[in-house]
């Protein structure tokens, strides 16, 4: 009796994947997978879904809603970023971001899947177009905060950062 919700709620969760671009016509077999390894958030407004200088190992699906990330420790005039559903975020494979470098909070209420790392090498294997996808999906995200970051003048806490950036990279030498 408990499978008919089940299944009608897979079959829910599967119609709102479709939508977002980097799933849209993956297998219905695929996308059920994933979202039998996903886990699935209900976020409200102002909720953190993920903070600044935590370790970076989840791949966001947004479903539903927006969010805006910040870093929080820079003041409350910092640069944001913003995702709007359905769209792709937060550590996706291939990525070398070891920390998360901003708080990402809800804005509107959210419906999002979430999937740990542990699960990209067989979520890869299995998806081969997934992997493309999110590969351009990674590239369009660091084109677009690149761009932000380059237009900002070289304010105090900027140039501390991108200092402090320079000096870890020389020390591992």
């Amino acid at each position: 009796m408990t499978e008919q919700p089940d299944k009608a709620r897979t079959e829910a969760l599967i119609a709102d994947l479709r939508k977002v671009p980097a799933f849209f016509e993956l297998s219905s077999e695929d996308l059920e997978w994933f979202i039998s390894r996903a886990e699935e958030r209900w976020v409200k407004p102002g909720e953190a879904l993920a903070k600044e200088d935590t370790p970076a190992d989840t791949m966001l699906v947004l479903l539903e809603g927006e969010m805006r990330g910040r870093r929080e420790a820079d003041g409350p005039d910092s640069q944001t970023y913003t995702v709007t559903a359905p769209a792709v975020s937060g550590f996706l494979p291939f990525s070398r971001m070891k920390t998360v470098p901003l708080t990402a909070r809800a804005v509107t209420p959210m419906h999002a899947l979430a999937l740990h790392s542990q699960h990209f090498p067989e979520m890869l294997h299995r998806m081969p177009v997934l992997a493309q996808r999110l590969v351009g999906v990674h590239c369009a995200i660091a084109s677009s905060v690149y761009a932000k970051w380059a237009a900002l003048p070289l304010s105090a806490p900027r140039i501390a950062r991108c200092w402090r950036s320079a000096r870890r990279k020389f020390a591992r030498r």
